[in-house]
């Protein structure tokens, strides 16, 4: 009986194995999906308050010392929203998903597949209303590459508005909202 249930997780194994490294043979896990969030600022705002956004399930959370997180935001002395990927908030000596930015020039609605190459892993991305960032993060899957825009900051209420579009799918990179991913 153990030889058996051996053989059937060895079988198991080699084939999860087989299809994390080879992304191209996973079927579409979901549709792109996209929402709209309220995240704070990390200065001058109260420590309940969300100031981070976990990638992996697109939605806000506090920036704490636990890192269930990827991209924490602030608002500069312009007004302009300043997004820190999570390699540049933790110590050295911390393990942390690397997680890279790309300001974007396109409008964020003409963006219908995450860019392959040009992202910034170390240093922080600052966004004026209506400018876009793609970010690709080493979450579970690995290969999410999701997009947000900023609407709008709020300097009084220390407040940052945008939407965000996300691809479930490892090895996927589409940005089309509703859409079930094709390769």
């Amino acid at each position: 009986m153990r030889h058996t249930f051996r053989l059937l997780f060895v079988a198991a194994t080699a084939t999860l194995a087989a299809a994390c490294g080879e992304t191209q043979r996973l079927p579409a896990q979901g549709e792109v999906f996209s929402d709209t969030l309220i995240v704070y600022a990390l200065s001058g705002t109260d420590i309940s308050y969300p100031t981070a956004l976990n990638v992996r399930e697109l939605a806000v959370v506090r920036a704490t010392g636990v890192f269930d997180y990827e991209i924490a935001f602030d608002i500069d002395a312009t007004g302009n929203a300043v997004l820190y990927p999570i390699e540049v908030l933790v110590a050295a000596d911390v393990p942390f998903r690397r997680v890279g930015l790309q300001k974007l020039d396109l409008p964020f609605d003409s963006l219908t597949s995450a860019p392959r190459t040009g992202y910034v892993y170390d240093q922080p991305t600052t966004l004026a209303a209506g400018e876009s960032v793609a970010i690709e993060a080493s979450v579970v899957c690995q290969y999410p590459y999701p997009q947000v825009m900023i609407d709008s900051v709020s300097v009084a209420r220390r407040a940052i508005y945008f939407h965000a579009v996300s691809d479930p799918s490892c090895g996927f990179r589409s940005l089309v909202p509703g859409e079930l991913p094709k390769r």
